[in-house]
């Protein structure tokens, strides 16, 4: 397995700034309504999505890879909240645009509460952190 440098993760979160998507859902057919977060790459080229995979691999993140016949597009996406968490702290202080940064702020600085059962509610509240400074983030 490689090792993969700075450079490497910055044209990660380039890809990511220019192709990625990240997002917040809400599934309102469960009762209470679930949250459910989510992240992506679409890209056409076979080369860059197999070294995205490889990549996401290396640092132990889930993907799962769809072929959108009618955009003929590859679909990354990583959905379990601490796969997800994991890619945003390591591309993060390399975002560039500031709506996803700002959405990357949202997701890794905000947590929803649990119920007494264990369960998430879809209340948030924010997590007491003494610097939320989003690109002081550590890899």
């Amino acid at each position: 397995m490689p090792l993969y440098t700075k450079t490497d993760i910055a044209w990660l979160a380039g890809i990511f700034d220019g192709e990625g998507w990240v997002g917040i859902y809400c599934n309102n057919y469960d009762r209470p309504s679930r949250h459910f977060i989510k992240c992506g790459i679409t890209n056409q080229n076979v080369a860059i999505i197999n070294k995205i995979k490889n990549m996401l691999k290396f640092f132990n993140i889930n993907v799962s890879i769809t072929y959108v016949k009618q955009s003929r597009c590859y679909n990354i996406q990583i959905q379990a909240i601490d796969s997800v968490k994991h890619f945003l702290k390591i591309i993060s202080p390399y975002v560039v645009q500031s709506d996803k940064a700002k959405k990357i702020y949202e997701i890794l600085f905000f947590d929803y509460e649990k119920r007494t059962d264990g369960k998430r509610s879809n209340r948030k509240r924010m997590k007491h952190i003494v610097q939320l400074d989003l690109f002081s983030v550590e890899v």
